[in-house]
């Protein structure tokens, strides 16, 4: 293979650079790699060996178990787990009076000025959030929508909805509504789904999708009255062609202990309190969440691929993914 892998060889998850989710959540994802062929098998052992990214594969599958009963768990040991991310929850409450409070946090202070300024003189008017899956970037927007209701209209969209059942018309319908109803604070949630993985088969409505996004941002951008927050766990693109339309980029630090309590809960919702579920059935779910990991290096190394405008995925490129997935960079 001599250290590079064609974009053409990834038929399951790219169609014309265009992200497929259909393994998204599949069991059977590295195996089925392993069978595509030994390209693939490279791949995935490169991702796995990696140093950096086998300390983090270690911590996710072995971190948690220690805290974990050895004896077949129950219903109550469940709502212990439910109980802990409740707590999580509210650590991103509005009132000031809480320590965890996100209008105490200095790390927040340009958001703030962001929101609460003036009709501004600049000509743009969006703010972009950079997390990492299970760093409380959701319940941050949430506690923003709540504290800013009263003076704003908030418009709140996952934008994992469009993803998984794309509908050409609700985008512009969500614009429609922030425009109909100023001063508005929109917020699209993992926008990175719009404009990056479009769950299409076909490239031709991908970028029309990709596209439709930019022309929206172009023709709000000089209405004051409307504050656009864009959150998203890939930076590539914002990087490049939608930079334009930024006030700021901000990244909210890798936190370990939210990852964790974003995998507990993925457990709490799957299982649903169910009586006499293994410590082993817990362990399948980590390990979705790592292939889940290995799928967004995959991802990364491919759009840093694409930057270059490049059909081949080097070394490099995997390095530099597992290092921005893993959070050693």
């Amino acid at each position: 293979m001599n250290g590079r892998l064609s974009i053409d060889d990834l038929p399951f998850l790219f169609r014309r650079q265009v992200v497929d989710l259909v393994t998204f959540n599949d069991p059977t994802f590295l195996f089925r790699l392993r069978l595509v062929s030994k390209k693939w098998n490279y791949l995935v052992q490169t991702v796995l060996q990696h140093r950096s990214w086998t300390i983090q594969k270690r911590r996710l599958d072995f971190g948690l178990l220690k805290d974990m009963p050895t004896i077949p768990t129950t219903s109550k040991t469940l709502k212990g787990l439910a109980t802990l991310v409740q707590e999580d929850e509210e650590r991103y409450l509005p009132e000031p009076s809480s320590p965890y409070s996100w209008l105490n946090n200095p790390d927040y202070t340009s958001l703030r000025e962001f929101l609460e300024r003036p009709d501004p003189r600049v000509e743009k008017n969006v703010f972009f959030l950079h997390g990492t899956s299970g760093n409380g970037t959701t319940f941050l927007l949430k506690a923003i929508a709540r504290q800013y209701s009263k003076d704003y209209h908030v418009v709140y969209m996952p934008a994992t909805a469009l993803s998984i059942a794309p509908d050409r018309n609700r985008l512009l319908s969500v614009f429609k509504e922030a425009l109909s109803n100023t001063p508005c604070i929109l917020i699209i949630d993992d926008a990175d789904k719009l404009i990056f993985e479009y769950k299409s088969m076909n490239a031709d409505e991908w970028f029309l999708q990709k596209g439709k996004f930019a022309d929206l941002l172009t023709s709000v951008q000089k209405i004051k009255q409307l504050r656009i927050i864009l959150t998203s766990n890939e930076l590539t693109l914002f990087r490049t062609e939608f930079h334009q339309f930024l006030v700021n980029v901000q990244h909210i630090p890798f936190k370990p202990h939210k990852e964790r309590l974003y995998i507990l809960r993925k457990f709490t919702a799957d299982l649903a309190f169910e009586e006499a579920i293994r410590v082993e059935s817990l362990v399948k779910r980590l390990n979705g969440h790592v292939v889940k990991a290995l799928y967004c290096v995959c991802r990364r190394a491919a759009s840093l691929a694409i930057m270059r405008g490049s059909k081949t995925i080097w070394d490099e490129d995997i390095d530099q993914a597992i290092k921005y997935v893993s959070g050693t960079r």
